[in-house]
């Protein structure tokens, strides 16, 4: 029953992107009826309407890069390079520790594994596995087995997020020298015009939460 659950939340949200689109839609609403009152000399309506245009600014730049990061419906790499970050958070908050010794698919004389004092472990920094803890941990929790084709979608959410946050962090950065619209003009360049979303996006290679911690 809870894998059901599990493949009906995931369809929605991998396939279907109804999320993203709401919140695109609401987002572009609450602005534009904001944009459209009449001025007040209201101080606390003034700066409540400052407030939500800022909200809804930021809310508008991050459903817009997670909906475009899903809809090339490329879930997680192929190659071996991501495995140790795709399957270590279910280490961790499954067993609490930093090794893969649940995973007998990866426990092979690869670039990506290696043996440490008689367990498995990821060649690459824990960092990005950390970073996806929050995304994996309710499905985990829930059950979602190591070897669904679910697991893959997690990586991707985590990977797409983190470039879509730097992208955020980046517009409010920008936003101090230039104008608003200027500085999301350039978030969006930076979140569609680069490798952020021809190959970090997709996968959760150690490049997405470096320009996440950078920015």
């Amino acid at each position: 029953m809870a894998h059901a659950i599990l493949s009906a939340i995931f369809f929605i949200f991998g396939s279907l992107h109804l999320p993203w689109i709401l919140l695109i839609v609401s987002s572009s609403l609450t602005f534009l009826r904001f944009s459209s009152l009449q001025q007040t000399t209201s101080d606390w309506l003034s700066i409540n309407q400052g407030f939500i245009k800022r909200i809804s600014t930021h809310v508008a730049l991050v459903s817009i890069l997670m909906l475009i990061y899903s809809i090339n419906f490329r879930v997680g790499s192929t190659l071996g390079d991501t495995f140790g970050a795709r399957y270590l958070p279910i280490s961790i908050i499954k067993e609490g520790n930093f090794n893969l010794d649940q995973f007998p698919f990866l426990q092979d004389r690869n670039y990506y594994t290696r043996q440490e004092n008689d367990h498995w472990v990821s060649k690459y920094h824990p960092g990005a596995p950390i970073l996806a803890l929050p995304i994996y941990l309710v499905p985990v929790m829930f059950g979602l087995p190591v070897d669904s084709p679910h697991v893959p979608c997690l990586e991707k959410m985590t990977a797409s997020l983190a470039i879509t946050l730097s992208a955020l962090f980046l517009f409010l950065a920008t936003k101090i020298f230039l104008s608003r619209n200027w500085a999301f003009f350039l978030a969006l360049l930076y979140g569609t015009a680069t490798c952020s979303w021809s190959i970090r996006s997709s996968s959760l290679y150690q490049h997405g939460p470096c320009q996440f911690f950078w920015l």
